[in-house]
């Protein structure tokens, strides 16, 4: 409507899950520590559509909500006899607990590397480790450097909706405490000397101090 110009928009659901997990890869890139067992939120509500503990401690992920997928999954696990019953609300817990049972058998990517070739709508739960070195992530310019004037090179989440003409970046990385203190109390009407008084008192903290 401005200019004439149109952009092509490139708008990825995987970008898209990566940015909405942003507060625990920014602590694991900050701490190098994964978050503890305790923040893992898994779906749970179903057998078909869930997430499952495999024999290695990692997690596979299920999401066979269509009968097809449902019924590829059952016959691929060798429980052909569950498939008529992949709604029926008295038979969740059995089933569940029978497919807990069978995934930890084997490890995630046994499971992944089995159940991909049968059209089961499955997928590895990366650990945030694996994610931000993953090929995929890492090409989609999902975890990028930043320049710090402090600590030089910092990882961080990036930007998870393309657009080709004007594309979006990181620009600033954040203020440090204090930082924009005077500037902020400047633009109320503060005098440089009332605001340094406050410092002097403890009652503001300006970058430095």
């Amino acid at each position: 409507q401005t200019t004439g110009k149109g952009q092509y928009i490139d708008i990825a659901m995987t970008d898209g899950i990566v940015s909405l997990i942003t507060l625990y890869i920014a602590k694991y890139l900050e701490m190098g520590r994964m978050p503890d067992e305790e923040t893992r939120v898994s779906i749970g509500g179903t057998h078909y559509y869930n997430v499952y503990e495999t024999k290695d401690g990692k997690f596979i992920s299920i999401a066979s909500s269509e009968a097809r997928f449902f019924a590829n999954l059952c016959n691929t696990l060798g429980c052909e006899q569950y498939i008529p019953y992949q709604f029926d609300s008295k038979k969740v817990p059995e089933i569940k607990e029978h497919f807990t049972k069978i995934f930890l058998t084997k490890t995630r990517d046994e499971w992944f590397d089995i159940l991909s070739r049968n059209e089961t709508a499955v997928a590895k739960v990366n650990t945030i480790d694996e994610l931000v070195s993953d090929p995929h992530i890492l090409n989609r310019g999902m975890i990028v450097e930043v320049d710090n004037p402090v600590h030089g090179k910092v990882r961080q989440v990036g930007i998870p909706i393309k657009l080709s003409a004007t594309p979006g970046k990181i620009r600033h990385l954040g203020s440090r405490p204090g930082e924009d203190t005077a500037h902020v109390l400047a633009s109320l009407g503060y005098s440089e000397q009332a605001i340094q008084e406050l410092s002097d008192k403890g009652v503001i903290t300006m970058s430095g101090d």
